[in-house]
């Protein structure tokens, strides 16, 4: 699996956990930071589209 932020992640110092749990704990982080990027993109994309509407609008 690849992730942008993979070598991010990997400067974290995880502790104990073994090395299947410090690779799913990778996986997870990976796609919420995914999921998060997708939300801002959405908000503003919704955003922007929102003030062209209230621009046309006006005009």
């Amino acid at each position: 699996m690849k992730c942008f932020f993979v070598k991010f992640i990997d400067n974290i110092d995880i502790g104990e956990f073994s090395k299947s749990s410090e690779r799913l704990f990778q996986i997870v982080l990976c796609e919420l930071f995914a999921l998060a990027i997708l939300q801002l993109n959405f908000f503003s994309l919704r955003k922007n589209s929102m003030i062209s509407a209230l621009q046309k609008n006006s005009e």
